[in-house]
């Protein structure tokens, strides 16, 4: 499920430091499916998007008071609950004394963050909204996990089970294995196992895709994945892989 995240702050240098916040997460999670079309300080932009929304659940952190608007970010927010009852609204703000006004016009904030906390807390905060936002979606979604890797300046995505496995080359390379290609690209077996956390280490130069896994060759030590491929595994991992396995 595709999550859209709209910040409105009022204060210009707030507004690129949250912005920082963001693309930094979203850079952090390259396996979720995340855009960040708007950031400004006009509410008015806010409102033009709500007239033509795209696909997917939004992520609203809105401020509260516009010094160039009469429009406020509670106002926002009642447009917002009129057209969805699960888009998510984050007022990240300096006064604490609308906080009972959300309740009172039934904005069903996710959080109401007071910006006195300091920068890094208000940073802590946004991250734990936004992952508690998107386990949600996984939790309620069927969609599969993206995954992301560069070539050169261009960026791809592919499901990650549409691989089965990766593996490591001399030439601090990983190539990627699907039923019908191999890719490669520059990266590491570690960053991978921190961001993928399915993935299981069959070797020290293997990463497997246990949902394509097939069967298990005790004999010639291989990896049989459901489309026929296979791959090389050490034998003091397969103790280890069938445990695995069990007990997913």
């Amino acid at each position: 499920m595709l999550l859209n995240i709209i910040l409105c702050e009022d204060d210009k240098n707030l507004l690129m430091y949250y912005r920082l916040i963001i693309k930094n997460y979203i850079k952090d999670h390259p396996q979720y499916d995340i855009s960040f079309p708007i950031y400004s300080q006009n509410p008015r932009e806010v409102e033009s998007y709500l007239d033509t929304p795209p696909e997917g659940i939004n992520f609203f952190i809105l401020d509260i008071e516009f010094h160039d608007s009469q429009t406020r970010g509670l106002d926002l927010a009642e447009k917002i609950r009129k057209l969805s009852s699960i888009d998510k609204i984050v007022f990240l703000t300096s006064y604490d004394q609308f906080a009972k006004m959300t309740y009172e016009r039934k904005l069903q904030s996710f959080d109401y963050i007071t910006k006195d906390i300091g920068l890094t807390n208000i940073e802590k905060r946004i991250d734990d909204d936004l992952n508690s936002t998107v386990n949600e979606l996984l939790e309620n979604d069927d969609q599969p996990v993206k995954f992301s890797y560069s070539i050169g300046p261009r960026e791809y995505k592919v499901d990650l089970d549409d691989i089965d496995y990766f593996e490591a080359s001399d030439s601090h390379k990983i190539s990627f294995h699907t039923k019908d290609s191999i890719e490669q690209f520059q990266g590491s077996l570690t960053a991978l196992e921190s961001k993928y956390e399915n993935l299981f280490r069959v070797h020290k130069s293997i990463l497997i895709n246990p949902n394509n896994f097939e069967e298990l060759d005790k004999h010639k030590h291989k990896v049989i994945f459901k489309d026929g491929k296979n791959c090389d595994i050490s034998r003091r991992r397969v103790s280890a892989l069938i445990r695995y396995i069990v007990s997913t």
